[in-house]
C-alpha cells in the first residue's frame, strides 16, 4: 500500500468509528444540526487535506479530537462575536415615566431589524410585546403550548434584562418595569 492510500484508509476508519460521535458533541454544544454536520464535515475534509502518513490510529483519533475542538470553539467564538455586534448596535432607550416605558420598548425594539434573542424568542417577545397579544393568542397563534410560550417569555426577559443592564446602565427595577407586560 502506499501512503496515500494508508492515509486515506485511517481516514475512513476515523469516519466510519467517530462520525457520530463527533456530529452530537457539535450537535449538543450548537443545537442547530446543519452547523453541527458542518463541523463535521470540515474536520474531516482537513483531515483529507493534511496528509499524515506516519500517524497511527491512536495518533490520528487524537489529532481528529484536536482539530474538531479547535474548530468548534472558533465557530463558537464567531458566532458570539457576531451576537455580540447586534447586541452593540442596539440604540440605548432612556426610561421615562411609567406610562411611557412600554412605548419606550417598542420603539426600541422596533427599530432593530434583528432582536438579540433566537429566532423562536425574538417571534414570541414580539407578539407579546409590540402586538400585545396575550399568551393564550400566542400560543394559539404559533399552535405552541401555553408553558413554551410562558417559558421563552421569561428566557427572553432575563436575556434583554442582562443586556440593558451591562451594556445601556438600566437598574434591575427599571428593566422590570420596562419588560412587564399585563398577563395573559
Amino acid at each position: 500500500m502506499t501512503r496515500y492510500s494508508n492515509w486515506h484508509a485511517t481516514i475512513q476508519w476515523l469516519y466510519d468509528e467517530h462520525f457520530d460521535t463527533l456530529y452530537r458533541k457539535a450537535f449538543h454544544a450548537l443545537f442547530e444540526k446543519n452547523k453541527a454536520a458542518d463541523i463535521v464535515q470540515e474536520v474531516f475534509t482537513r483531515l483529507l487535506e493534511k496528509e499524515r502518513p506516519k500517524m497511527d490510529r491512536t495518533e490520528a483519533t487524537k489529532y481528529m479530537y484536536t482539530s474538531f475542538r479547535n474548530l468548534l470553539i472558533d465557530h463558537i467564538r464567531r458566532d458570539t462575536k457576531f451576537k455580540q455586534r447586534d447586541i452593540e448596535n442596539i440604540n440605548p432607550a432612556k426610561v421615562s415615566s411609567s406610562a411611557h416605558q412600554e412605548e419606550d420598548l417598542v420603539r426600541m425594539r422596533s427599530q432593530e431589524k434583528k432582536l438579540p434573542l433566537p429566532d423562536a424568542d425574538a417571534s414570541i417577545f414580539r407578539l407579546a410585546h409590540i402586538e400585545k397579544l396575550s399568551d393564550q393568542q400566542i400560543a394559539d397563534k404559533l399552535q405552541l403550548k401555553i408553558n413554551v410560550v410562558r417559558y421563552s417569555l421569561v428566557k427572553s426577559r432575563k436575556a434583554l434584562e442582562k443586556i440593558l443592564i451591562k451594556k445601556h446602565g438600566y437598574t434591575r427595577e427599571e428593566t422590570k418595569a420596562l419588560l412587564s407586560r399585563k398577563k395573559g
